[in-house]
């Protein structure tokens, strides 16, 4: 069990470095990509993997978080059947971008 564990943990790890070295827009178009995929997925199922992928994103690069909740701000009218009610996509990608502030200062607080 632990062995898996610890595996799984550098395989987070070497994704997470991965995603680091890829250029600036690569980090951009898999962001963007992501929120296009959670808006025009047809299935929950395919929309919770989005919104799992959009989060991590997210939670790495704040700065294109913040960019894609000013993008998808005229979209508010559109919003997205999920697990407990619909939300609009500035209403998701605003929570992650909080969450990922909070994350971010947690961590970096002496």
């Amino acid at each position: 069990m632990t062995r898996s564990v610890t595996g799984s943990a550098n395989a987070l790890r070497r994704a997470v470095a991965i995603y680091r070295r890829l250029p600036e827009a690569a980090q951009w178009a898999l962001t963007f990509g992501a929120a296009a995929a959670l808006h025009f997925a047809p299935s929950l199922a395919l929309s919770l993997g989005a919104l799992a992928f959009l989060f991590v994103f997210i939670l790495l690069r704040l700065d294109i978080g913040l960019a894609l909740t000013a993008f998808v701000i005229p979209f508010y009218l559109q919003p997205k059947p999920l697990i407990g009610g619909s939300f609009a996509l500035v209403e998701i990608a605003l929570v992650m971008c909080a969450v990922s502030w909070g994350a971010n200062y947690l961590s970096t607080k002496d």
